[in-house]
């Protein structure tokens, strides 16, 4: 496949997700604005590692939270719920050897029970699919 990932192989993690309500303290530290979420929705947590294995040429890796999306059970791409405080996933660029890890936020169907998380899926690339369970 040639995508921007051929450049690159990172080892990504799925540490936890959770979701629901936040706690006021976690409210606080990622300042998730979560008036943005939907009748009928809730907020989905994921707490995300990755770790840089190797790039072609020693070149810099650039992962950000957008490279990651929320799929439904039907296949609908779900919006993300942005979050502006600390323990937000901020990623920078990264060299071989590096490690990163952080927060995404989306908004997810009270009623999927499956949803799925797609990284650097685009327009020829299916993109590489994790499954949430715990």
């Amino acid at each position: 496949m040639n995508n921007s990932r051929d450049a690159y192989r990172v080892e990504i993690t799925i540490v936890d997700f959770v979701r629901g309500t936040l706690s006021a303290e976690a409210q606080k530290e990622f300042d998730v604005r979560t008036s943005d979420i939907g009748t009928g929705m809730e907020l989905l947590v994921l707490h995300i590692r990755i770790h840089a294995i190797e790039s072609k040429d020693d070149a810099k890796i650039s992962i950000t939270s957008y490279d990651f999306a929320l799929v439904s059970e039907s296949g609908t791409k779900y919006e993300r719920i942005y979050a502006y405080g600390s323990g937000a996933l901020k990623l920078g660029d990264m060299y071989e050897g590096a490690t990163q890890e952080g927060f995404v936020f989306f908004q997810v169907s009270i009623f999927d029970t499956n949803p799925l998380i797609v990284f650097k899926e685009g327009y020829s690339d299916p993109g590489v699919w994790f499954k949430l369970t715990k």
